[in-house]
C-alpha cells in the first residue's frame, strides 16, 4: 500500500513538471522520463512484490518429512491452526503473559492455544470481518499491527530467548526510530519552504502542489512513527502498572 503511495507521488511531480515547464513538452523528454523514471520504478515495484510475498520463503511441510519423517508424522497430528485475527484480539483485550503457568515465552504460547476456543467465541464479528474500503478497520489494522510486540516484548518474561530478543529488537527499533525523526523533521522543513517562502511570500502557486505531497508524507511518517513507539513501550510501560504488578506478585 505504502509503496503504490510513493508510486503515485512519484508521477505526481512529472505531471506538475509537464503542466509548469513546456521543455517537457518535447518528445526526446518524454523519453528521457521513460528511461530515467518509469523503467526504474516498474522493476522497483517487481522487486517489491517478490521481496514482501514473504510465503514463498518459508520451509514446505515436505522438507519436514525429509528430515525425520516419524516426528514429522507426530508433530503433525498435533498441530493447532490458529486464526490469526483471535490470536490478536486475544492478546490485546487479555494479559495472556499473567494467565500462563510462568514467565516463559512457551508457556504463554501454550496458554493462547488452550485458550483459543474460548478467545474465539469472545472475538466480535467486526475483528473477523474485511472492510477494505472502512478508514476505521484501516486504521485499527494499522494501529494493531504490532500486536505481537505485546508478547515479545513483555519485560515480565524471564527466559533467555525472550531477554535476548528484546536487546536485539530495541537495538534495532532505536535505528528505525532515529532514521524517521530525520524524514519527518526533513518533509516538515520542506513544507514549512514550500507554504510559506515559497508559495506565501514568493507567489509561486505551483509550490502549494509539493506542500501538500510533503505535508502528506510528514503525517504519514508521523503515524508510523506513533505506531512504533506505541508497539515498543506500551507493554514495557504496563509492566508497571497496579495490575500488571499485582499479577506479578501473585505469581512470584
Amino acid at each position: 500500500m505504502v509503496a503504490h503511495i510513493f508510486f503515485v507521488r512519484g508521477v505526481l511531480h512529472f505531471v506538475l513538471k509537464l503542466i509548469y515547464y513546456q521543455e517537457y513538452q518535447e518528445l526526446q523528454h518524454y523519453t528521457e522520463i521513460g528511461q530515467r523514471f518509469l523503467i526504474p520504478s516498474f522493476v522497483f515495484i517487481m522487486f517489491y512484490y517478490k521481496a514482501s510475498d514473504i510465503e514463498q520463503n518459508l520451509i514446505p511441510l515436505n522438507k519436514y518429512a525429509e528430515e525425520d519423517f516419524d516426528f514429522a508424522q507426530r508433530s503433525f497430528t498435533s498441530m493447532v491452526f490458529l486464526d490469526e485475527r483471535v490470536v490478536r484480539n486475544d492478546v490485546i483485550t487479555r494479559d495472556v503473559v499473567a494467565d500462563a503457568d510462568s514467565f516463559e515465552i512457551n508457556d504463554v504460547y501454550r496458554n493462547i492455544i488452550e485458550q483459543y476456543p474460548a478467545s474465539k467465541a469472545k472475538t466480535p464479528r467486526i475483528e473477523l470481518e474485511e472492510h477494505h474500503l472502512d478508514p476505521r478497520a484501516i486504521y485499527r489494522s494499522f494501529s494493531n499491527g504490532l500486536w505481537p510486540a505485546g508478547i515479545e516484548l513483555d519485560p515480565r518474561l524471564s527466559d533467555a530467548s525472550s531477554r535476548s530478543f528484546r536487546r536485539v529488537f530495541y537495538a534495532v527499533a532505536l535505528g528505525c526510530i532515529l532514521t524517521q525523526l530525520v524524514a519527518l523533521a526533513g518533509f516538515l522543513q520542506q513544507a514549512y519552504k514550500d507554504l510559506v517562502v515559497d508559495y506565501w511570500r514568493g507567489h509561486r502557486t505551483e509550490d502549494l502542489a509539493a506542500f501538500i505531497v510533503a505535508a502528506f508524507h510528514a503525517v504519514l511518517i508521523f503515524l508510523f512513527l506513533v505506531i512504533s513507539l506505541r508497539g515498543a513501550l506500551v507493554y514495557r510501560l504496563c509492566a508497571s502498572c497496579t495490575c500488571c504488578a499485582r499479577s506479578i506478585g501473585t505469581k512470584l
